[in-house]
């Protein structure tokens, strides 16, 4: 069975290691434990190879948050790939607390744009998603600012931790499936 998974995030080293680009930092941490390597493509980078002999694309949008979809809808018409069973989105979750995650099959993109994006793009939500919580801001602070921001020192060692987690219950998923990635990693 072939996977997608779809992490989320903004290219460039100005966004680089910010709240919103959860997504690719966790693909970023699979890639390197499963030894598979990025190459550009038209709007998305994409990493390919075999894990537990099942095809698996590691997908990353360079359209910015907002246009994912773009590029998800670019790769799958290249790809002919259509089995939303098989798909995984990877991204930021503010209603989550930092650290937690949560694999989920179905539902709406949350007020996340780049999901939204994605699930107006394909037509579907039926996806897989896996968020990773980073908490909301303090009351003063515009969530645009609050997602764009970096962790302090304090809160980095909590999203290693999370992001860490969020690759092997990927792995998990695609060895044992979505059942027992579920029980083990849904806290």
């Amino acid at each position: 069975m072939t996977w997608l998974i779809i992490g989320l995030g903004n290219p460039g080293k100005k966004y680089e290691n910010t709240r919103h680009n959860i997504g690719f930092n966790v693909l970023n941490l699979l890639a390197g434990r499963i030894n598979f390597y990025f190459q550009i493509k038209n709007n998305y980078e994409l990493a390919e190879g075999y894990l537990f002999g099942n095809p698996l694309f590691l997908l990353k949008p360079l359209t910015y948050m907002n246009l994912s979809g773009k590029a998800v809808s670019e790769f799958v018409k290249y790809k002919n790939f259509l089995d939303s069973s098989k798909t995984l989105v990877v991204y930021d979750d503010l209603d989550l607390p930092p650290g937690k995650i949560r694999l989920k099959w179905n539902g709406s993109g949350g007020g996340h744009k780049g999901v939204n994006s994605i699930i107006h793009e394909l037509g579907t939500k039926d996806f897989f998603h896996l968020k990773v919580g980073i908490g909301r801001p303090p009351l003063k602070e515009l969530i645009e600012n609050y997602v764009l921001s970096k962790f302090n020192k304090e809160e980095q060692t909590i999203i290693d931790d999370a992001i860490s987690k969020a690759s092997t219950c990927i792995i998990t998923l695609i060895e044992k499936g979505p059942q027992i990635a579920m029980n083990q990693f849904n806290g």
